[in-house]
């Protein structure tokens, strides 16, 4: 019975600890000494490591509580599953304004338990400037190697920095009076010469004057004498009897110097010539110089031609109509009946609207009394006297007819005379 007791007695004490355990907050330690931080540090600085013991479960997070005054503080998990407060940069650090902050930390478990809370104390340190350590105590004189070379070291400055930071080093001063280097500067002879073209090529024949054919251009990028000073020299002829007739000059003009005979025709003699400046070393590079001569020869040449005769029948073209004689004939007399007969209708219009007689009638009851003895013109009806009496115009009529003869003629013609 007893040994059943204590079986019961046994499990309760173990439910009464897990119970215990389990409702047990986190606990965070405390930290024994404060931190120190430069005003200039780099983003996620660490600054202190918190220590979080938990009991049933694990640390699920830490925060920075509380701040005084705020400050650019916060606490950061990095990927190991460490908790840190660091600098995370929200606002720069001033020694000056402020160089002492006050955080307040605690940290949660998966439980959301919450643990006791702990303080950290910050203070900004002053940004110490960087030492020179092989800064000259007296001016150094110093040679630089070239002016043409950007990466030129006269001399090489090592310095130290408390806070580790990036150093930038500047040149303060570039008066030789004032300052503690005096460089003097000489150009490397770094810069070969170039010829503007590395083959020089002329042809000629006899009718070719003796003088001035063409020219090299040489430069070098050198900015002083002598090393930009370059000039141009012969290093071979080819064939040897080149040089009787081509030469060049220092100054790189290719001269014809010499006739070439005939009996050369279709040679080339070639000079390869060097451009050198006066850089110590100096430096060199070549181009080639031909010339080609050919001799120009003028023959004649006498043909004897036999012409044999030769039959061809051309097809005469067809001749248009205005090339016959008989149609210029028919077509200049169609022109002249044409005009003929325009210049009498305009004669014949002209004459019934402007020269024919007005004709008058005489009105009924008007006899004229000398009918009988006057005679009618050969034209139309008119009244002769200007006695109203209207007579007909025939050229077989004569004074003797009658007023019925005329009135028998042409009755329609005299419709409104009237015998009383």
């Amino acid at each position: 019975m007893a040994l059943r007791y204590r079986k019961y007695l046994l499990l309760l004490s173990v439910f009464l600890v897990v119970a215990v355990v389990t409702g047990q907050n986190p606990d965070l330690a405390y930290f024994t000494q404060p931190v120190y931080v430069a005003e200039d540090p780099t983003v996620l600085t660490k600054l202190a490591k918190l220590t979080c013991t938990t009991y049933s479960s694990t640390v699920q997070s830490a925060r920075v509580k509380n701040m005084n005054p705020l400050g650019p503080f916060s606490v950061q998990e990095n990927p190991t599953g460490e908790f840190w407060v660091v600098y995370d940069a929200t606002q720069n650090l001033n020694y000056g304004t402020n160089n002492f902050y006050d955080l307040t930390i605690d940290c949660t478990d998966s439980n959301n338990k919450q643990s006791n809370s702990v303080s950290l104390f910050v203070y900004v340190t002053p940004n110490t400037p960087p030492t020179i350590t092989d800064y000259p105590t007296k001016k150094v004189t110093l040679t630089a190697k070239s002016f043409d070379y950007t990466t030129d070291t006269v001399y090489t400055v090592t310095a130290t920095d408390t806070e580790k930071d990036t150093l930038t080093y500047s040149l303060l001063s570039q008066q030789p009076s004032t300052g503690l280097f005096s460089i003097n500067i000489t150009d490397d002879n770094d810069n070969t010469c170039v010829f503007d073209k590395s083959i020089l090529y002329q042809q000629v024949d006899q009718s070719k004057a003796l003088g001035l054919l063409d020219s090299f251009t040489v430069t070098d990028s050198d900015l002083t004498s002598p090393n930009k000073d370059a000039k141009v020299e012969i290093v071979s002829f080819s064939p040897a009897d080149s040089s009787s007739y081509i030469t060049v000059s220092g100054a790189g003009e290719l001269y014809y110097i010499g006739t070439i005979p005939s009996s050369k025709s279709g040679s080339s003699f070639t000079a390869v010539v060097r451009c050198k400046d006066g850089g110590s070393p100096s430096r060199s590079a070549l181009a080639t110089v031909v010339v080609s001569y050919n001799y120009i020869t003028t023959t004649t040449t006498t043909t004897t031609t036999t012409t044999t005769p030769t039959t061809t029948t051309t097809a005469k073209p067809e001749k248009s109509i205005w090339e016959y004689d008989w149609f210029i004939a028919v077509f200049s007399i169609f022109i002249i009946l044409l005009a003929a007969l325009v210049i009498a209708g305009i004669a014949y219009l002209i004459y019934k609207c402007c020269c024919q007689p007005k004709v008058e009638y005489t009105p009924r009851g008007k006899v004229s009394p000398d009918f009988g003895e006057k005679r009618p013109s050969r034209r139309g009806y008119y009244d002769e006297d200007d006695d109203g009496f209207m007579r007909s115009a025939r050229s077989e009529y004569n004074s003797g007819r009658t007023w019925q003869s005329i009135q028998a003629i042409s009755p329609r013609q005299i419709p409104a005379l009237e015998y009383r």
